[in-house]
């Protein structure tokens, strides 16, 4: 059952930030991307709680242009699974569900994400990669962050 802070939130995400949310996927995924093939606002809360509780256990900061010198390790943590992409104002769009890391475009440009924040998550919620992407001292830098869950609060 929906409550009105999730219709809230629908609403506000669908007249605010979806056009750019698809738009930003259509760029960091190797398929088209529509509306439709989002979790519902419902869904994500449900299966994507808030209250879970990552550390972090990995973190690489490199040049924007040699992220892909991580791809093996990216791909090791999702192997064959689905999974889940979480972009800024997913808590009003929806998770992004995905059949295989071999759809997410590693070679996104560093304008594809005008926020600046990709999360990658496993089907089962255990892991998490974080791509954190930002200009420091006139270079464009990129933390790749892996955290594991420890707990829900």
């Amino acid at each position: 059952m929906e409550t009105l802070e999730q219709k809230k939130r629908k609403l506000i995400g669908k007249i605010k930030y979806l056009d750019k949310y698809i738009r930003t996927l259509n760029r960091i995924i190797l398929k088209g991307v529509e509306p439709t093939m989002l979790l519902s606002v419902v869904e994500t809360d449900n299966i994507y709680p808030l209250s879970l509780i990552y550390k972090t256990v990995n973190k690489r900061t490199l040049d924007f242009c040699d992220k892909k010198e991580e791809w093996g390790m990216i791909k090791d943590i999702f192997g064959n699974n689905p999974l889940y992409i979480w972009l800024t104002h997913g808590s009003e769009c929806g998770l992004c569900p995905l059949e295989s890391i071999d759809l997410f475009n590693i070679d996104f440009d560093y304008e594809d994400d005008p926020e600046g924040i990709i999360v990658l998550i496993t089907h089962d919620f255990s892991k998490k990669i974080v791509l954190d992407f930002y200009e420091e001292s006139n270079g464009k830098k990129i933390d790749i962050i892996v955290k594991s869950i420890i707990k829900k609060k």
